[in-house]
Parts: C-alpha cells; sequence; structure tokens
C-alpha cells in the first residue's frame, strides 16, 4: 500500500501571526473562523495545506490548479480575504 504525502517545512524562527512558536501559532489558527481578519502569514500557510489536500485527494493534478479550487471554494484569491471580512 502506498501513502503519498507531502511536508511543508516553516521556520520556527519566525512566529505564525502575532505570535510566537508552534503551539500558539495554532492556537491563533483555532481563533480565526469564518472571515475574521487572519495575518497573512497563516492565510498563505492554510491556503498551501489545503491546497495539499485537494492534491493528495486526487481532485486537482498541479499545486496551482489546487491553490485554484481552493481559492474559488473560499474566497481567498481575487480580493484581498481581509477586506472582504469588513
Amino acid at each position: 500500500m502506498v501513502c503519498e504525502t507531502q511536508a511543508l517545512l516553516t521556520p520556527m524562527s519566525d512566529p505564525l501571526g502575532c505570535r510566537i512558536g508552534k503551539c500558539s501559532g495554532s492556537s491563533r489558527i483555532a481563533r480565526c473562523p469564518g472571515r475574521r481578519l487572519v495575518p497573512p502569514d497563516i492565510r498563505d500557510l492554510s491556503l498551501a495545506l489545503a491546497a495539499r489536500m485537494v492534491l493528495l485527494a486526487g481532485i486537482a493534478d498541479t499545486v496551482d490548479d489546487a491553490e485554484q479550487r481552493v481559492q474559488e471554494s473560499t474566497g481567498v484569491g481575487g480580493r484581498d480575504w481581509n477586506d472582504s471580512a469588513e
């Protein structure tokens, strides 16, 4: 049985959002439901992770196609997501 896997490596020296470290970064993500103001680095990382899930599920053939599908389904993309949250 083959299980394709992908990983995104991010430097732990750069905090996610407005906090420091991996645990507080995770808690920050948990507090950004809906379309509230989301720090750009968390938005970009979340988009990249979602695109990899779409790719691995076989819904898209390339990462670019997967990112486009995620952007279309979430409203992230054409307009700045944070601008439309207000």
